[in-house]
């Protein structure tokens, strides 16, 4: 007679359910690090270990966010720059009008002098 017995349906269920939410690979990475470290107190170092699995998560959904902003950021000062040089433009346009319409003005004027003083 054997001693194998069949796991019941809810030990089933909630085994997928730790599978998928990666419970089960999670568990197994710590373990499997327990297993080659072997320390003096298995479960201080399991329950440490695992939790790190954690503060990870978090440090990287925190990193993903700040790099999320900060691309955002960039983008909005690439389209202010662009603005800005485009307006720099313009008044580079209009100082350039200005300037031949002075050297023209004082042309005229320095014309004019000169046939005044004849």
């Amino acid at each position: 007679m054997s001693s194998f017995k069949p796991i019941d349906g809810s030990k089933e269920d909630f085994r997928k359910y730790l599978d998928r939410t990666g419970v089960m690979d999670a568990l197994t990475k710590v373990l499997v690090r327990c297993k080659l470290d072997r320390p003096e107190n298995a479960m201080e170092y399991l329950l440490e270990n695992f939790g790190e699995n954690l503060k990870n998560k978090d440090i990287i959904a925190r990193l993903e966010s700040d790099l999320y902003e900060a691309r955002n950021e960039i983008e909005a000062l690439k389209r202010e720059l662009s603005s800005l040089r485009a307006s720099d433009n313009v008044n580079e346009s209009i100082n350039s009008n200005d300037r031949s319409y002075e050297d023209y003005d004082l042309s005229n004027r320095f014309d004019d002098l000169r046939t005044s003083e004849q």
